[in-house]
Formats: structure tokens, C-alpha cells, sequence
């Protein structure tokens, strides 16, 4: 993936936000029966663009690796797939105009995640919805990771450009509280309950 130095290095663009537990959590948060604009922010090789402009909606994919938006085109000809950071968007173009601002496994890797946030609600209209996932950490999690002696490998610093960002649901919410969202919500996906893989977060920005 390019890179830049807001995001850690190596990040495998075939693979990211690949778990196919998230689309069906992703989806329930869209409306139905209603065509929207949405922003896919970090979107990979197109994965979640593709199937949410099957359904319909206008979307637009942005990412900083080429090599991934290569292999998105391909997959979803229908999406417009922009090559930028998420301090680079074209905001003369693309601010205020979304309903739905997605970023799916991204904000783990971000040196700065509250750029994310930031970016996602300035491409939002009033009322519009950001929902994002991130990798589930809490309490039952972390002291099983603890008992099995499990933290080196779950943290494995030799694997460059892997998660340098770890949050719970209460982490989370209070970085999203903090630049002006409400309403959120969490479901959970992957593994068994509160050993769940990833958590997916929806939120408003109000009026």
C-alpha cells in the first residue's frame, strides 16, 4: 500500500475489510428500498463499494494505495475510485454531499484516527450516518489474551504495518462523542460474544 505519514505501512489492500461477517452488519445500518450517496473511506480492493452499488447506491471509493484501487475498478467498474489520503480528498467536489460515510478496518492503522472522524463528517450531509469497524477489544478479550499468555502473539511486533491503534467500545464512542457525533450504536461480529472479532459502529452527525 502507499503510504503516507498518517497511516502504518503494510496494509494488504487485497485483504482489507475482506471479513465476511461485516457486510451483513454493514447492510443492516443502510437504509432499504431508498438509494443513497455514499463514501467509502479506505476502501481497499472495493470489497463493501462493490456490494453496496450492487444494491444501487452512488458510491465513491477512496484509498491511498493505486495497486488496491487497480483491483477495485475491476471488481466494481460501476464505483468511482479516487487515489488520495484522507487529508487530500477533493473537498471542493465531495463535501457535505453524502448520506452514508463508511470506513471499514481502517481506523486501526491510522497514526491519527481522529482524522478519520474528522474527514468522515465533513463529507457528510446533516443527518448523515459514518459507520465504521475496527477490531473488538474489552475486558473478557483482554484478560483471556492474559491467561493464555496469548498478548505476544495478538501483538506480534515483527509484523510490520499490522494495528498500532486498539480500541473498546467505551474508546471508541468517546473519540466519536468528542468530534460532535450522536446516536451511536454497536454491533459485533466474528467469534463468539465478547470474544467478538470486530465491532461496527454507527453514528449521526446531528443537524
Amino acid at each position: 500500500m502507499t503510504t503516507n505519514n498518517t497511516i502504518a505501512k503494510g496494509l494488504d489492500p487485497a485483504t482489507s475489510s475482506s471479513q465476511p461477517f461485516l457486510w451483513p452488519i454493514l447492510k443492516s445500518f443502510l437504509p432499504q428500498n431508498k438509494q443513497i450517496n455514499i463514501l467509502d473511506i479506505g476502501c481497499g480492493s472495493g470489497i463493501h463499494s462493490h456490494r453496496m452499488a450492487a444494491l444501487g447506491h452512488k458510491v465513491i471509493g477512496t484509498d491511498v494505495s493505486e495497486e488496491a484501487l487497480v483491483v477495485a475498478r475491476k471488481k466494481a467498474p460501476a464505483v468511482r475510485f479516487i487515489c488520495t489520503d484522507i487529508h487530500n480528498l477533493p473537498w471542493a467536489e465531495i463535501e457535505g454531499r453524502f448520506d452514508v460515510a463508511i470506513s471499514m478496518e481502517v481506523i486501526e492503522h491510522l497514526y491519527y484516527p481522529r482524522s478519520l472522524l474528522q474527514a468522515a463528517w465533513r463529507s457528510l450531509r446533516p443527518s448523515g450516518t459514518f459507520i465504521l469497524s475496527t477490531p473488538y477489544h474489552g475486558y473478557l478479550k483482554n484478560l483471556i489474551l492474559s491467561l493464555l499468555n496469548h498478548w505476544d502473539k495478538h501483538f506480534n511486533v515483527a509484523d510490520d504495518g499490522w494495528h498500532i491503534k486498539f480500541f473498546s467500545p467505551n474508546t471508541l464512542r468517546r473519540l466519536l462523542v468528542e468530534e460532535g457525533f450522536v446516536d451511536i450504536e454497536f454491533r459485533f461480529g466474528g467469534r463468539l460474544p465478547l470474544l467478538w472479532k470486530s465491532m461496527v459502529c454507527r453514528s449521526i452527525k446531528p443537524n
